[in-house]
């Protein structure tokens, strides 16, 4: 596996996609920078991406990307 590669990665509908790092809500659950630098990446080439702390916000952010797309 990759070094920074987001946990989760979802192909929606329209030819989008959602790239979803899952973190704890502990306060020292952060991003490395190699997670870092490739969100910026990601984001450059106009991919969506998130960082979720717990299942109710990836359900939401989820069921919100699926709705736009």
């Amino acid at each position: 596996m990759e070094v920074g590669v987001p946990d989760l990665y979802i192909a929606l509908p329209n030819g989008k996609s959602l790239h979803c790092e899952l973190k704890t809500e502990a306060k020292d659950s952060k991003q490395s920078p190699d997670q870092i630098a490739l969100q910026l990446k990601l984001e450059s080439l106009g991919h969506t991406y998130v960082v979720c702390r717990n299942f109710q916000e990836f359900k939401k952010i989820l069921n919100k990307h699926i709705k736009e797309a």
